[in-house]
């Protein structure tokens, strides 16, 4: 019996080993296999490192790598991103920072891959905005993105030897032969045509060709020099334009270099292109040699020219004469601001405004402002040619005005326009309009090109009026803009008033560009919409010696300006 027992209990424990071995031999069946043997997202195949256990994909420039979605296939039982179960082709992550993917195998082992996305770097490299910025001055720019140009059109004379561009790329960088370029920052010559080139982000390149070209605003053509063989350079003349023959009138003036004062007269034929000399101004019988001054006025009613004021080095003047072209002789009128009633002339002075203003059947000369030496005006006055009288009007600008000298005078159809000068100390660029029906001034925009004095005005009665050139000394605030040892800044700028809208707009640049037509003090006149003639005048290349300016560099070019 007790063998029995012995037996069963020997067979019971046969039994169980036998079991256990047959387990033992089911769990070295199950896989360790832990690898992620392919992997891409959005169809970028990433590369496995089964070394280093890390995965890296690059996706296209501009990716969001918020939330992406990978594939791929594992030998393991499944993946892991954290607690997250990965489903290959639905589950999103954010690739923002490095993924760990744990991959767990059948036997429960795991390993873990790194799993990195990177963006690759743009090939961008265009640049999509080009210009300039040249302040009010009109500007033409077309980008050609197929042929890879830029054109740019700038104002007629405008200096292209050190033009700074404003531009915006998509590129990591721009340069000019080795120079990186700044936006708004680095000059160059664009005297020729520029290269720049652009480097994309990825290191690829592409090359824009600039090129600019100065035709903007009209043009400038350079005519017969002031006088012909026989003129002399000179500042400060007075000149007008007879409408009806095509001939403008200019004379007078001085040369600091020589302290000298000039009465001779000439006529300009705008057909010819020739000067002719004519009778000295206020020559008579007694008197033919005329009389010597600078900073006259001058300006033309129907047929005949007038011309008054002025200083000769010594005395101021307010005396006023007629010119008639028909048989050149000088008629003296009354003197500035007689008037019917009271017959009292105005104050002697330089540096005044003059005008005419014509009408349907008539005309009417204007002139104001100036100054004697001592004092600077601000007073206005009517001249009718056809009673020869002089009639007071309200003083410029009304109770706004300021006193002034070397302000600039133009008219418009039926309106008269002052503005710019200075008072001895302050320098202005403002604008009024006089409205002879009303006696009355307004307040119009301010000059463009900013403060000034001895600029040009042009005008025809025909057209929109022209304002230009002119100075300011380098001694007053105002002038901070001067070039190192120069007396005063010269401009070169010219501006186009259009009266219906109240606005200006910078034209092309005076006497072949803006570097070479620095001038004041030049005189000029029109003989049309489309024929505007300046000449005569000075640089700003002397010297100062206590605040007083010394000039040199005067001129006798003339040159005639085609909107």
């Amino acid at each position: 019996m007790m063998k029995r027992k012995l037996w069963l209990i020997l067979g019971m424990v046969l039994i169980c080993a036998f079991a256990l071995a047959a387990c033992n031999d089911d769990d070295d069946d199950e896989s360790s296999a832990k690898a992620i043997t392919a992997y891409s997202i959005a169809g970028n195949t990433g590369t496995i490192n089964d070394t280093a256990k890390t995965i890296a994909v690059t996706v296209p420039y501009g990716t969001s790598v918020n939330s992406l979605v990978a594939t791929f296939t594992t030998t393991g039982e499944k993946v892991k991103v954290g607690d997250a179960v990965q489903v290959s082709g639905t589950t999103a992550n954010n690739f923002s920072s490095p993924k760990e993917y744990k991959v767990i195998a059948e036997n429960g082992s795991s390993a873990t891959y790194t799993v990195t996305v990177n963006v690759a770097a743009s090939s961008a490299k265009e640049i999509t905005a080009f210009s300039f910025s040249l302040r009010d001055e009109a500007e033409d720019v077309v980008i050609d993105q197929t042929a890879k140009t830029i054109a740019v059109n700038v104002l007629w004379g405008k200096d292209l030897s050190a033009l700074v561009a404003t531009f915006t790329t998509t590129g990591a960088n721009v340069k000019v032969d080795s120079m990186v370029q700044v936006s708004g920052e680095t000059p160059n010559n664009f005297s020729s045509s520029v290269i720049y080139t652009v480097t994309a982000a990825d290191a690829s390149t592409q090359n824009y060709t600039v090129t600019v070209t100065a035709n903007l605003g009209g043009a400038w053509a350079q005519k017969t020099d002031f006088g012909g063989v026989n003129g002399l350079a000179r500042s400060e003349a007075v000149a007008f334009g007879i409408l009806s023959t095509g001939k403008g009138y200019m004379g007078t003036g001085w040369n600091g270099n020589t302290a000298t004062y000039y009465a001779d007269f000439w006529e300009y034929d705008s057909a010819a292109n020739t000067w002719t000399q004519k009778a000295n101004f206020g020559a008579t019988q007694r008197l033919p040699e005329g009389l010597k001054r600078k900073s006259a006025v001058g300006f033309a009613i129907g047929t005949k020219g007038y011309v008054g004021t002025g200083f000769d080095g010594t005395n101021y003047f307010n005396d006023f004469w007629e010119y008639n072209p028909a048989d050149n002789t000088w008629t003296k009128k009354d003197s500035l601001g007689v008037a019917v009633a009271d017959g009292v002339a105005a104050n002697e002075r330089a540096d005044a405004v003059g005008f005419s203003i014509a009408t349907a059947t008539t005309g009417k000369g204007y002139v104001g402002t100036g100054f004697d030496g001592t004092a600077y005006y601000k007073d206005f006055y009517e001249f009718d040619p056809a009673t020869g009288f002089w009639t007071k009007k309200t003083d410029f600008a009304g109770t706004a005005g300021t006193a002034r000298a070397e302000a600039v005078g133009l008219s418009i159809g039926s309106k008269g326009y002052v503005g710019t000068g200075m008072n001895g100390t302050t320098y202005y660029q403002d604008f009024y309009e006089f409205n002879p029906a009303t006696n009355a001034w307004t307040k119009k925009a301010d000059f463009a090109g900013g403060l000034r004095a001895e600029a040009v005005a042009l005008y025809c009665q025909c057209s929109n009026g022209y304002v230009g050139m002119g100075y300011v000394p380098c001694y007053n605030p105002c002038g901070g803009t001067c070039e190192c040892g120069k007396v005063c800044t010269a401009f070169s700028d010219f501006w186009e008033y259009d009266q219906a809208t109240d606005k200006w707009t910078q034209k092309a640049y005076y006497n072949g560009g803006e570097i070479n037509g620095k001038r004041t003090e030049a005189a000029g006149f029109s003989l049309g919409s489309k024929s505007h003639f300046v000449g005569t005048g000075w640089g700003c290349s002397g010297s100062e010696t206590n605040k007083v300016v010394t000039p040199t560099g005067f001129y006798k070019d003339f040159w005639k300006y085609t909107p």
